[in-house]
C-alpha cells in the first residue's frame, strides 16, 4: 500500500501476527465508524481518539462485552472472569452451540483507499474447502431488534463477509444470534439474560459488502480531515 494522505488517530500494529503487510497503515474499526456516525457517541469519539482521554463504556456495552468474553473464553478453554454475569446467565451461555471448527474473535483486515479496516468476528466457522460461516452475537430485546438486524441498515456481518471473501473464502451463511436481555441496570433490576435466543439471517451480497466499505471510506476521510486540523493546532 502506498503512503496515504489519510491520517487517522490509530495505525495498524498487527498484534495478532496475521497481516504484517499493513503495519503502520492508518486504521479504523467498525465500532469507530458507527460511533462517528451516531450523534450520541461522536463527541466521545473525538475526546477519546483525538485527545487520547479514555472514555468508559456504558453499562449496556459492558454487559455485552462480558457476554462476548464469556462465549469466546469458554470456547477457547480460557479462564472466564465476567463480573456482570449471574450464574443463570452463565448456565444459559454454557448451553450455546460451540462447534470445534470455529475461531472466536477472528481478526479480519481489509485494505481500502489509503487505510485499513480492522475487525473481529464473534465467530467464524471454517466449514470445508474454503467455505466459512459468519456469526455475530448481540444482546437485546429479541422482539424489537429482529427487524433491525435483519434489515439493510445493519452491515457488520456484511463487512466481515466481504473481508473473508477478499481472502478467497466462500460465505456459507451470515447471521446474528440475539441473546435476550432484561433489566435496566438499577439495583432492583440488574441486567440479565432472559434465556431467549433468536437467530436472524443477515444475507450477504458483494453489493452490500462494497457499499459498507464505501461508506466507511467516506467516514475515514471525514475523520482524517478534522483530525489533521486538530493536529495542526494541538500538535501530535
Amino acid at each position: 500500500m502506498a503512503k496515504s494522505d489519510i491520517v487517522l488517530p490509530r495505525v495498524y500494529m498487527n498484534e495478532g501476527g496475521k497481516y504484517p503487510q499493513f503495519i503502520g497503515q492508518p486504521k479504523i474499526s467498525y465500532s469507530q465508524y458507527t460511533s462517528w456516525n451516531d450523534a450520541q457517541y461522536k463527541p466521545d469519539y473525538i475526546v477519546q481518539y483525538f485527545s487520547g482521554i479514555k472514555q468508559e463504556a456504558g453499562i449496556w456495552a459492558k454487559f455485552g462485552n462480558n457476554v462476548g468474553d464469556y462465549i469466546s473464553h469458554k470456547a477457547e478453554g480460557k479462564e472466564i472472569v465476567c463480573e456482570m454475569l449471574s450464574e443463570d446467565d452463565k448456565l444459559f451461555l454454557d448451553g450455546l452451540d460451540y462447534p470445534e471448527n470455529c475461531v472466536y474473535e477472528d481478526e479480519i483486515v481489509i485494505e481500502c483507499e489509503g487505510f485499513v479496516v480492522q475487525s473481529f468476528t464473534d465467530r467464524t466457522e471454517y466449514i470445508d474447502g474454503g467455505t466459512v460461516g459468519i456469526l455475530d452475537y448481540k444482546t437485546g430485546n429479541t422482539l424489537t431488534k429482529k427487524a433491525y438486524y435483519g434489515g439493510n441498515t445493519y452491515n457488520q456481518t456484511c463487512l466481515y463477509s466481504i473481508g473473508k471473501e477478499k481472502e478467497g473464502k466462500t460465505i456459507a451463511y451470515s447471521k446474528v444470534h440475539i441473546l435476550g436481555r432484561k433489566g435496566n441496570g438499577m439495583p432492583k433490576y440488574p441486567i440479565r439474560l432472559s434465556g431467549e435466543l433468536l437467530e436472524v439471517d443477515t444475507p450477504y451480497t458483494r453489493e452490500r459488502g462494497e457499499k459498507i466499505i464505501a461508506d466507511i471510506t467516506k467516514t475515514a476521510k471525514e475523520i482524517s480531515y478534522l483530525y489533521k486540523i486538530y493536529l495542526k493546532y494541538f500538535g501530535e
